[in-house]
């Protein structure tokens, strides 16, 4: 929730800098400032100030990309939540049953996945884990098994505050979810078989999945082996969580 007076600077720098970082290629400050559709001089004016900081950079036909800033304030990130030391271990354990397995979190109405790998076998070499960390872009929170599953952990006033506008579409899929307590979810004939998981059940920090052919009938002998590695990552961050508490 938004405090009363919120810092719209902030607000606008945050958003700036999420465009900048989502596109696949360099963008220029008039394509971010029509795609927000913020003033183009106080865009110019951010963006400027955000590659003064690092965070982005500035090439050389005058548009923006991904600056060292925000690659050291990833790596930052991730380590200080612990997620992906608690889930990769357990994720690599998926690999065998031999679907694609994944990791994604969720932020406005995307999904951005950290871990996103096929099973050896689906590939034409021994893929090491460089291909399964950011190995894909933002994709669509709606379309996304992996979005299903986290938005219907959610309580239902975060659900509602934070993610207006979903279709009808997803919120049946939303509500399928909470009443199996797993997301199966189908996007161009693939289906992906989900859980939420963090340290806290109604305060989930990403979701896991299956994805590929995955038949309805599959669902009873797949669903254990997801459930299992869920709740290890999920005892693997609480239990960072104790330690910190002690820490302090």
């Amino acid at each position: 929730m938004l405090p009363f007076q919120p810092n719209h600077s902030l607000q606008d720098g945050i958003q700036i800098l999420q465009t900048v970082v989502a596109n696949d290629e360099p963008i220029g400050s008039r394509e971010v400032s029509r795609r927000l559709g913020m003033d183009p001089t106080r865009t110019n004016r951010l963006l400027k100030t955000l590659a003064a900081m690092g965070m982005l950079l500035q090439t050389g036909n005058r548009k923006y990309t991904s600056g060292h800033g925000i690659h050291v304030f990833a790596a930052q990130s991730l380590r200080a939540s612990g997620l992906l030391n608690a889930a990769i271990p357990h994720l690599e354990t998926l690999h065998e049953l031999g679907y694609l397995v994944s990791m994604g979190v969720v932020w406005r109405d995307r999904v951005s996945y950290l871990y996103y790998r096929q099973c050896a076998s689906t590939t034409s070499d021994d893929s090491g884990l460089h291909t399964g960390l950011a190995a894909t872009g933002a994709f669509p929170v709606e379309q996304s098994g992996i979005g299903i599953a986290y938005l219907a952990a959610l309580p239902d006033d975060r659900l509602q505050e934070e993610h207006q506008g979903l279709s009808e579409l997803a919120l049946r899929r939303i509500r399928e979810a909470q009443r199996q307590s797993y997301a199966y979810v189908c996007y161009r004939e693939s289906h992906t078989l989900a859980l939420p998981v963090g340290a806290e059940p109604s305060e989930p920090i990403a979701a896991i999945g299956l994805a590929g052919a995955i038949a309805s009938s599959d669902i009873p002998v797949l669903l254990p082996r997801l459930q299992m590695a869920a709740s290890f990552i999920n005892d693997s961050l609480r239990s960072r969580t104790k330690q910190a508490l002690k820490n302090t």
